[in-house]
């Protein structure tokens, strides 16, 4: 996570981020990307309003890379940007997890990307082709609470969630592929990712123009093979 705090958090991010930071709120969170000057892809994050900050949910090891991006323009905004020393702790659910969460939160979020907390407890719903939802925790004692019943499955949650990433069209960028790709060749124009009806952000400019001028010559597709396949 990157929690960026101060009185000009939202504007700040809305200039600098994909999603359109207006329509976030205490119960609904945003999908979006940091995109450098030239319309590349920085990092994929999710925007989540908690505690009274934003925090910024990315892949392993990229909080530094957001940070040192987003500080190149932070210059003339009141906001502090920071990795948490006490970042929540996420769980996981997928498939058949609805009646043991509603013994938490008395309901569950019914539209993709909301969120509905519980004292200091958070779940969030993941868009994708089965139910899947995200429980953020900051309090550390009670995270044995909402850990879900190991099943036979357990040993493969990790592969299992990052499969049906894959199958959702959901694409993260790690440290590896940062500022490699555009927005287009990984179909962040298709799974809402980027926002076209929002004002200006970085990269802005590029990113709209191959949206509305151009055909893109290549895109990401789903293979699917019932042999192994290198990546080379």
């Amino acid at each position: 996570f990157v929690r960026v705090s101060g009185p000009d958090s939202t504007q700040f991010l809305q200039g600098q981020l994909s999603c359109n930071m207006e329509s976030l709120s205490t119960t609904q969170s945003q999908m979006g990307a940091l995109f450098n000057l030239k319309g590349r892809i920085v990092a994929d994050l999710r925007v989540l309003l908690l505690e009274g900050d934003c925090y910024l949910q990315t892949q392993p090891n990229m909080a530094e890379i957001i940070i040192s991006t987003l500080a190149k323009y932070s210059v003339f905004s009141k906001v502090k940007l920071e990795i948490p020393e006490s970042s929540p702790i996420g769980i996981g659910y997928m498939g058949n997890c609805g009646d043991s969460l509603k013994g938490n939160f008395g309901s569950l979020p019914k539209v993709d990307n909301a969120v509905i907390k519980s004292n200091d407890t958070y779940l969030v719903k993941i868009p994708g082709l089965v139910t899947r939802f995200e429980l953020w925790c900051f309090d550390i004692s009670r995270v044995n609470e909402f850990r879900p019943d190991p099943g036979p499955s357990a040993a493969n949650a990790n592969s299992n969630w990052l499969y049906e990433d894959i199958r959702s069209g959901l694409v993260h960028v790690d440290k590896l592929h940062s500022e490699k790709y555009t927005s287009q060749l990984l179909n962040y124009d298709i799974s809402g990712a980027v926002d076209f009806d929002k004002g200006c952000y970085t990269g802005q400019e590029i990113v709209a123009r191959t949206y509305y001028r151009g055909t893109p010559k290549k895109r990401m597709f789903l293979l699917k093979s019932e042999k192994s396949i290198s990546p080379d």
